[in-house]
């Protein structure tokens, strides 16, 4: 298999990734393609379930589905980030004060992987629908913080030595 010749970074909030991955030897599937099966097609994200911004993401996912439908959407996707910068960011702004563990993730190019800058998604409500199409043409700011919407498989590296830490 071949894989994409750079690690990705998964940030962890509950242990259940790593889990799964113990369960299938590394690999994990993201929930986007479990949802494709019969009689799970309601399966859903925590992001899906609880994120705040459901207006922008329906907007999203409008102008993905419409105008950029290879890409990946980003409801039931697995988020990955790009760089070890960028999740250390996300960890002291977006998670600060979570307890989560950040795993080391290789993704097969036979999976649907599309990299945004997440920055995109803080503009003002006026401005969502060009927004959109930038963060879904992959355009990056001046100061891009990156994230990789991800459909498919990933393998866990170091899945054998790490610990699960359910919480």
């Amino acid at each position: 298999m071949e894989f994409y010749d750079k690690t990705f970074w998964y940030t962890d909030p509950t242990g259940t990734v790593l889990h799964n991955a113990k369960l299938r030897k590394g690999w994990v599937l993201t929930v986007s393609s479990l949802a494709r099966t019969p009689g799970l097609e309601n399966a859903t994200t925590r992001y899906t379930a609880f994120h705040r911004d459901r207006e922008k993401e329906a907007l999203w996912e409008k102008i993905r589905s419409e105008e950029f439908a290879d890409k990946p959407t980003r409801m039931k996707a697995m988020f990955l980030f790009t760089s070890e910068e960028d999740v250390e960011t996300a960890m002291q702004t977006w998670f600060k004060g979570e307890d989560r563990d950040i795993l080391a993730v290789q993704v097969p190019k036979a999976s649907n992987l599309h990299i945004a800058d997440s920055k995109h998604l803080d503009a003002p409500q006026s401005d969502w629908d060009a927004a959109a199409r930038l963060y879904w043409s992959g355009n990056q700011t001046d100061t891009p913080l990156l994230e990789a919407v991800l459909d498919g498989e990933a393998f866990i590296r170091d899945w054998e030595a790490l610990k699960v830490r359910f919480r």
